[in-house]
């Protein structure tokens, strides 16, 4: 259980040698918002199942502009969540070979 809810499900769940990736897709308007706390909610399932050894990434179809995603990215940052957004997409499978044979964070 997650803050009273079940919560415990990803959109996304990779393995690559061992090494398990999970992902949140949001096709919403304005995913940003602090308020909605995806990027706490996606890092606390993670830490659940391995911690820093799980690696994160947050897809979404808004675009990576605006005053709200920067905020956003540095939270991001602190959680070391990867963030796809809609310039990307068209990339999303060489962005998720990437991220399983050379991730973006160091998964220690």
């Amino acid at each position: 259980m997650l803050d009273g809810n079940i919560e415990r499900e990803f959109d996304l769940a990779l393995i690559y040698k061992a090494q398990l990736i999970v992902a949140e897709c949001k096709a919403e308007y304005n995913p940003f918002k602090a308020e909605k706390q995806y990027l706490h909610k996606l890092a606390a399932k993670a830490n659940v199942l391995g911690g820093s050894y799980v690696g994160k990434v947050f897809i979404t179809n808004q675009p990576g502009t605006g005053d709200s995603i920067k905020s956003f990215r540095e939270q991001a940052e602190q959680y070391q969540i990867l963030i796809v957004t809609k310039e990307q997409l068209p990339d999303i499978a060489r962005i998720m070979e990437q991220e399983a044979k050379n991730p973006k964070y160091r998964r220690i």
